[in-house]
């Protein structure tokens, strides 16, 4: 018998896919002729790359995220105009929600981490069940909740979620105290495919060459690249859209691998403190040079576990704007190599979405 898988993804960069997506690939093989919808305004060339199976795409947002003006900032006034907007028109959209899973008839929800569809879920009768790291209701607290009208709608956003079946909480994971349908689970990280040594040799790197990887995910920023000097010691991989011509410059798409395969076989990552860099960092044993974004309240829990389970150092924004980055990957790159951490949350999520399938 067919089932129908629907996730709802935020948009608020690439991570909720890039997170969700691991579990759900390792859930197809489970269940026979699973069907899968992807909910979400997240590129479809992005998850084709993440989502190892066929799916169709609703290609609408399910939710607010956080309004962004780079990687490191929060728009917080265009935020809480945003949330405020979506739940004046709760009831309505929550009607739309409704007739939209009467339409699909999905046997189970996934949400990472939507939450309106979570209530939707529940009024039709449909298991639902939440996956990730952080809540937006705890998120738009910390931004939002000195306004008047935080609190109804921070309680809100925590009665949708208390509808999910369950809330999985991937290691490492903000604290959800409000949430009492909340599992912690392993780590989730992408069974990436390390090649340090091809990759090198294709790109003509000497012994004594560093192989940086530079992300910030997939909220727009400005190019830093066009500022750093250049270097004869580091070769930068990069995302296309901050690639500039100069011979220390890579695109990574050029290579041919996967993103999370071409991270663990660089010498270090360069990112912010996000969910997916983070946990894949420290699972392919890669030592991360981050820059933070301190107002970020997920942040805290994300440094405390790198530190404690990988290799990581913090640098500033104003050294890395600048591109005064060699002496910190150095350091880095002397500190001994922990033990890898086993991604074990990703065959955890999957099996319990199974028996709500099977």
């Amino acid at each position: 018998m067919i089932r129908h898988l629907l996730v709802a993804l935020s948009g608020h960069g690439f991570g909720h896919a890039a997170q969700a997506a691991p579990v759900v690939n390792a859930l197809v093989p489970r269940i026979p002729d699973l069907r899968v919808t992807l909910y979400t305004d997240v590129p479809r060339t992005l998850l084709a790359s993440r989502f190892r199976c066929a799916f169709e795409h609703i290609d609408a947002a399910p939710d607010v995220g956080m309004l962004m003006d780079s990687a490191l900032d929060v728009y917080v006034e265009k935020s809480a105009r945003a949330y405020a907007e979506f739940h004046r028109h709760w009831n309505a959209g929550m009607q739309r929600e409704v007739e939209r899973l009467a339409l699909l008839r999905p046997d189970l929800v996934l949400a990472d981490a939507p939450y309106r569809v979570l209530t939707a879920a529940r009024r039709m009768n449909v298991p639902a069940v939440a996956l990730c790291s952080l809540n937006w209701a705890a998120v738009y607290r910390h931004y939002c909740g000195s306004r008047p009208e935080a609190d109804a709608i921070h309680a809100q956003i925590v009665a949708a979620y208390q509808d999910a079946t369950l809330f999985l909480r991937p290691t490492p994971s903000m604290a959800m105290p409000e949430l009492t349908n909340s599992r912690e689970i392993g780590p989730i990280a992408w069974p990436a495919q390390p090649q340090p040594q091809p990759l090198r040799r294709r790109l003509r790197l000497s012994d004594q060459q560093r192989l940086v990887l530079v992300t910030l995910g997939g909220i727009p920023s400005a190019n830093p690249l066009r500022v750093w000097p250049v270097s004869d010691d580091v070769r930068y991989v990069v995302p296309t859209s901050w690639y500039v011509p100069r011979p220390d410059v890579v695109d990574a798409a050029s290579i041919g691998l996967h993103f999370a395969d071409v991270l663990a076989s660089v010498d270090v990552v360069i990112t912010k403190p996000g969910y997916n860099t983070i946990v894949e960092s420290v699972c392919q044993g890669r030592p991360a040079l981050f820059v933070p974004r301190t107002d970020w309240p997920e942040q805290a829990v994300l440094v405390d576990w790198l530190y404690r389970h990988g290799r990581g150092a913090e640098i500033d924004r104003a050294r890395f704007e600048h591109g005064d980055l060699r002496d910190a990957i150095e350091a880095l790159m002397v500190l001994p190599p922990p033990a890898p951490v086993p991604a074990s949350g990703t065959a955890e999520a999957a099996g319990l979405l199974a028996e709500y399938l099977n």
